[in-house]
């Protein structure tokens, strides 16, 4: 089994040394703050062809689209200060390098295109944010999504909030909200998939050795320490109209 060399951090919850600085895995209680600041990570850079956006580097092009609308600059600042775990004293700034080209410098250390792009990835991993394959176009992706959701809506399995999910591990756990609230957000995704596995694995096999049930599909008889971090989430999505196709709403009033 390979190891990324960060996966020791992630493990232990432990800050990530990046530089001079140590990037720290955000808590529960911080999860809304998260996700918000987190859309400056999220940037669809090539949606768009464009051959100058796409010689852009993501650092240059938030700088580019920064605007009293979509001010990303302001984001990246308080998710450093976030992970960081500083206070608004500590000193960070935006300028421009000696190249022309967008920097950042903290407590007195420049920080480049380069910098970002190896943070973004770290803060990402750390916290569980899924970044866009933008190897893969947009509006497929796009597709793709709303047919996973419809696949979802149908099958009556939609994700329920995070409030939901949170009071979910603490049942399933038996953890007081408050122990479930100090879970980093990377470890309280990990125990949700996790439990959730657990249960379905427990359903299946349960089903499976009654002799009673026969499973065509035999993946979902899964082990109970099945890999959960390289699920493909779009296996086996078909588009909206196929699945509409499938479907017969002669009965439905």
């Amino acid at each position: 089994m390979g190891f990324n060399p960060r996966d020791v951090y992630y493990i232990y919850d432990l800050p990530v040394p990046y530089k001079k600085l140590e990037l720290h895995p955000v808590k529960m209680r911080e999860y809304i703050t998260l996700r918000i600041l987190a859309s400056c990570l999220t940037i669809e850079k090539n949606s768009v062809p464009n051959v100058k956006v796409i010689n852009m580097t993501y650092l240059e092009y938030m700088f580019s689209i920064n605007n009293d609308q979509n001010n990303y600059v302001a984001f990246f600042d308080g998710l450093l200060r976030l992970v960081l775990q500083k206070k608004e004293e500590f000193s960070i700034s935006y300028g421009v390098g000696e190249d022309g080209r967008p920097v950042f410098e903290i407590a007195g250390e420049v920080y480049d295109s380069q910098d970002f792009d190896n943070i973004r990835e770290i803060i990402a991993e750390q916290n569980y944010i899924d970044l866009p394959d933008e190897s893969i176009q947009k509006s497929v992706r796009d597709a793709m999504e709303e047919s996973r959701k419809y696949k979802e809506k149908m099958g009556g399995d939609t994700v329920g909030s995070i409030e939901d999910q949170i009071v979910a591990v603490s049942i399933y756990t038996g953890w007081e909200l408050e122990k479930v609230y100090d879970l980093t957000v990377r470890k309280f995704m990990k125990a949700l998939m996790r439990a959730n596995q657990i249960i379905m694995s427990n359903i299946y096999l349960t089903a499976s050795m009654s002799g009673m049930v026969d499973f065509k599909d035999k993946s979902v008889l899964k082990s109970l320490l099945t890999d959960l971090d390289n699920v493909d989430k779009f296996k086996d999505t078909v588009s909206v109209e196929e699945i509409q196709s499938k479907v017969d709403f002669s009965s439905a009033k």
